[in-house]
């Protein structure tokens, strides 16, 4: 991930202007400045990691309606409710009705921040998978985005400010399990260290890398040490499937090893459904 510095220095400029009156951040008393501080690093890590159509969206935009590109198209209102259901479960531990009534609070993030479930998901390795079996835009990278946003605010709460967290195109990291280059080597294993994240766009075609067959052992054994050290090391997942994996599960583990089926498989996997 690229250095975020820039960021929280521009976001720290703008809070500390509004909440005190337009002086600057070292003006202010300290622990208005430790306030200051934490959330922008929420708002620049925001920026960095989650695509930019997605940012300003919420569980109150999870209507079937995918708003990721021109080429979306709507899913089936009760696949979009129960996916609704599962998010509002993982992030916060309630159903979609005790939040409904929050839509138009204006201390709406505050109380859903206080039913934030994000630690203890992160603490036990809730590792999640969304799929829809579609090559259309269905709303699976904007369910992602809604984990991870809620995991980038967890900063807030005391204890949770050396969190990391990324996004990444599956397509990246074969590219990079592929190469023997030290640069993207070390890229690969930054990716494998976060404690959050997203391992996006996993198609059909993705599975199956056009690599000669001398390869193949060593990508293999790349990917699933990959996986494994993030299983392993309690890193949290988030894996975005554009068919439905359960499809596909032995061809899955004869490219990618069986730590991928380890995480797919946990009894504490959340996998949620766009098809």
């Amino acid at each position: 991930m690229k250095d975020i510095t820039p960021l929280i220095l521009k976001y720290q400029k703008q809070i500390s202007e509004q909440v005190n009156q337009g002086q600057s951040l070292f003006s202010c008393p300290e622990n208005v400045r430790n306030y200051i501080n934490i959330l922008a690093e929420v708002y620049a890590y925001t920026e960095s990691v989650i695509p930019r159509k997605l940012i300003p969206l919420t569980i109150f935009d999870l209507d079937g309606i995918s708003r990721e590109k021109s080429d979306s198209v709507p899913i089936r209102q009760e696949v979009a409710l129960a996916a609704k259901e599962e998010v509002c479960g993982y992030c916060w531990g309630r159903s979609f009705s005790k939040l409904a009534p929050l839509e138009d609070d204006p201390d709406r993030d505050a109380k859903m921040m206080k039913m934030s479930k994000m630690t203890n998901r992160r603490e036990n390795c809730r590792n999640v998978v969304i799929y829809g079996d579609s090559l259309w835009a269905v709303g699976r990278s904007f369910v992602a985005s809604l984990i991870m946003k809620e995991a980038i605010k967890t900063r807030m709460r005391s204890g949770h400010t050396t969190q990391t967290y990324d996004w990444v195109d599956f397509g990246q990291l074969v590219k990079l399990a592929f190469s023997k280059e030290p640069e993207e080597e070390a890229a690969l294993d930054n990716y494998c260290n976060r404690d959050w994240m997203v391992v996006d766009d996993i198609t059909r075609m993705g599975l199956y890398p056009q690599r000669p067959t001398f390869y193949s052992t060593q990508f293999k054994c790349k990917i699933h040490d990959f996986f494994n050290t993030r299983y392993s090391s309690k890193k949290v997942t988030i894996f975005v499937f554009r068919f439905n994996h359960k499809d596909v599960m032995g061809e899955i583990e004869d490219w990618y090893g069986h730590s991928v089926i380890s995480v797919i498989q946990d009894s504490l996997t959340c996998t949620i459904a766009l098809s």
